[in-house]
C-alpha cells in the first residue's frame, strides 16, 4: 500500500473516531438534558423545591385559596386548608388533601384530628384571617410547619391559636395536621419551644 493509501487510512479512522467522539458526546448531553427535564424522560426526578425555599419565618398569608395553589408549598397548604375548615368544609379539605404520612396509622389519625378539630376555625368565618409562619422542625420522614393565626399586620389573635402541617420528605406533598384554637374552655397550648424560628 503506498503511502498515500495508508494516509487516507488513518485520515478515515480518525474521522470514524471523531465522530464516534462527537455522537457520545451528544448521547450524554441529550440523557442529562432528559434528566433535568422531567417531561421529556420516564426517569422519576425530584419534582418539589428543598424546604429552605420556603424559610420566610415571620411573613403574614393571607387565608384564602392561593391563585396557582400547589400541594408542595407548605405556605399555600396552609392557606387553603385553615380557609377550608374556616368555611365549613373540613370534610371536603380531607378527601382533597388526606395526610402526606409513610406510616398509614400514624397519616390516619392526624385525618381524625383535623375532622375533630378543624369545625373549631368556623369560629373565625366572617372575619378576615391570616396566618404568621413562626416554626419549623426537620423529621426523617417528615418536616413540621407551625403557623400562627393572625390578624393582617400579624399581631396574634387572642390566646394565640396555631396550625401545623407535615410535608412528606418522599413528595413534596403537605398536609394539615394540627388545629389549636385555644378555646375559652380549653387549656391553652402553645407552639412548642425548641423549634427553628430563623
Amino acid at each position: 500500500m503506498s503511502d498515500y493509501g495508508k494516509g487516507n487510512q488513518m485520515m478515515g479512522k480518525r474521522i470514524l473516531n471523531y465522530t464516534v467522539s462527537i455522537t457520545i458526546f451528544l448521547f450524554v448531553l441529550s440523557l442529562i438534558s432528559c434528566l433535568k427535564n422531567k417531561t421529556s424522560t420516564g426517569i422519576a426526578v425530584s419534582e418539589f423545591l428543598p424546604d429552605p425555599v420556603y424559610f420566610e419565618f415571620g411573613r403574614v398569608f393571607k387565608v384564602e385559596i392561593p391563585l396557582d395553589f400547589s400541594q408542595k408549598n407548605p405556605h399555600h397548604v396552609a392557606q387553603y386548608s385553615v380557609y377550608m375548615c374556616r368555611e365549613g368544609l373540613t370534610n371536603q379539605l380531607i378527601q382533597e388533601i388526606g395526610h402526606v404520612e409513610e406510616d398509614t396509622v400514624l397519616g390516619n389519625i392526624f385525618v381524625s384530628f383535623v375532622r375533630d378539630f378543624g369545625p373549631d376555625l368556623e369560629l373565625f368565618k366572617n372575619s378576615s384571617l391570616w396566618l404568621r409562619f413562626e416554626a419549623y422542625a426537620d423529621y426523617e420522614d417528615a418536616s413540621v410547619w407551625y403557623y400562627y393565626l393572625v390578624d393582617s399586620t400579624g399581631n396574634c389573635l387572642t390566646r394565640n391559636p396555631w396550625v401545623s402541617l407535615h410535608r412528606s420528605k418522599s413528595n413534596g406533598k403537605c398536609a394539615l395536621t394540627g388545629i389549636f384554637v385555644n378555646l375559652p374552655d380549653e387549656g391553652l397550648m402553645n407552639i412548642p419551644g425548641g423549634l427553628r424560628r430563623k
